[in-house]
């Protein structure tokens, strides 16, 4: 934090989590309270450390989305919601299969999210087709830390750049 505020002392902050690791599809699945006790710690340190926003990133299943916010929210601090989908048949969908993304964006901005989107998102047609279903009717500002690949099919920077 203090190496954050060193460096670029006119910007945000922001602290990061991602998921768990105990809702589907990576792990058997837990209740909302067991979700929202997992991330009040992690949450709380990140508040105490000073940081300006809190970022819940890589999410793959609403309920634990849900609890994140819920938690993040409790401490009175902005936060902002990604969720990490998976392309299957030239669309993207949650990595488990089922559940509608544009929904899940909508639930994040009705629950108080400042802002909502996607990370690790690859540039292509279906990322085209989701932001363009989603992003003008968001009530939230959409947001998207995209991915130039996986190792092994990595896009050079320019090509990334033209891509985006």
């Amino acid at each position: 934090m203090r190496l954050a505020r060193a460096a670029a002392s006119s910007v945000l902050v922001a602290g990061a989590l991602g998921p768990t690791g105990l809702a589907p599809p990576l792990g058997p699945g837990a209740s909302p309270a067991a979700l929202a006790a997992r991330y009040a710690r992690p949450l709380a340190a990140l508040a105490e450390a000073g940081v300006d926003l809190l970022w819940i990133e890589g999410q793959h299943d609403l309920p634990e989305a849900r609890a994140a916010l819920g938690a993040a929210r409790a401490l009175g601090l902005p936060v902002v919601v990604t969720f990490g989908l998976a392309e299957r048949a030239g669309r993207l969908r949650p990595p488990a299969g089922d559940g509608d993304p544009a929904a899940w964006l909508r639930a994040m901005a009705a629950e108080g999210a400042l802002a909502a989107g996607l990370n690790c998102a690859f540039p292509g047609p279906a990322l085209d087709a989701l932001v363009g279903e989603v992003a003008p009717g968001l009530a939230i500002p959409f947001v998207l830390k995209p991915s130039p690949g996986l190792p092994g099919a990595v896009l050079p920077p320019a090509a990334f750049a033209a891509a985006l």
